[in-house]
């Protein structure tokens, strides 16, 4: 099974967590669980909170605990500033929160949507999982055949329809950047980001500037993303995929970093291979793999 989690919560019940690890756990790990006994709250959370050092600067008091995961941080920041603390989370995660005495379950996900959540609700039992096919089976949810002629429809690829539709009836899915609060009996959106409120014209900044900040904020970007044993990249060829592989390959130093590549059989389509060869040549520590598409 894909590594996740899976709440449930009944009307009569604390929620129970199942978190789905790997047998080899990777450092640091995908998905954290962390729990306050005493106060009898806790935390599930698949993927990585980043910018830790801007939250140390906010929240100060959160970071003289020991906190020994990402779900622990979370559970920290909730603990003493509730939801208005999770409204300045950034990072690539989906997280759920229960707090036993108040009978509260909230579900959150990063503003890109990087990992999936998942839920359904059915006879007093609300469920919330990053395996959307496991809620299916679970449920006995049959397929929902108007997504999927959607999905199939749309002119270009991407990563989910702007729904908060599934494959599967009943089933719903939390829309990126939102916190739902979700009980057997009703559901409320507390929370979303808004990208036009964070959206500001600039006109004090010279181009020289905004060039140089716009390098700094792409270092700092792939810096975030740099943990873990074996770091990958894709690369097309392209400018914008050369130029995070090119900055991630001196960020890591003597590390390996690898970068995946699919082609065109057919040269005469894009030619791109010789692009990423002369890339990675460029490069000591860029070992490349390609896979050739036959279209």
């Amino acid at each position: 099974m894909r590594p996740g989690f899976e709440v449930t919560l009944t009307a009569t019940e604390k929620a129970k967590f199942n978190c789905f690890l790997p047998a080899i756990f990777p450092e640091p790990a995908l998905v954290t669980f962390s729990e306050d006994t005493t106060a009898e709250i806790a935390v599930a959370l698949m993927g990585k909170i980043h910018y830790q050092d801007n939250l140390k600067t906010k929240f100060p008091e959160i970071f003289q605990q020991n906190l020994t995961s990402n779900a622990a941080l979370v559970l920290a920041i909730f603990q003493k500033y509730d939801t208005a603390g999770l409204q300045q989370l950034e990072g690539e995660f989906a997280l759920v929160i229960f707090a036993a005495k108040q009978q509260r379950l909230l579900a959150m996900r990063d503003p890109l949507g990087n990992y999936p959540l998942y839920w359904i609700r059915q006879e007093n039992t609300v469920r919330v999982s990053t395996n959307l096919k496991l809620l299916a089976r679970q449920c006995q949810c049959p397929v929902n055949r108007d997504f999927l002629a959607a999905f199939l429809m749309f002119p270009f690829a991407f990563v989910e329809l702007a729904t908060e539709a599934t494959a599967f009836q009943k089933i719903q899915r939390i829309l990126p950047g939102t916190l739902l609060e979700l009980t057997p009996n009703q559901t409320n959106c507390l929370w979303f980001w808004d990208w036009d409120t964070r959206i500001k014209p600039v006109t004090d900044i010279t181009l020289p500037e905004a060039a140089a900040e716009f390098k700094h904020l792409l270092r700092q970007s792939i810096q975030q993303r740099l943990q873990g044993a074996k770091i990958a990249s894709h690369l097309s060829g392209g400018m914008d995929s050369t130029s995070v592989a090119l900055i991630a390959a001196e960020l890591l130093g003597q590390e390996k970093l690898f970068a995946l590549s699919l082609v065109y059989g057919m040269e005469s389509l894009a030619g791109e291979t010789a692009y990423i060869e002369m890339i990675c040549d460029r490069s000591s520590n860029l070992d490349y793999q390609i896979g050739r598409a036959h279209v």
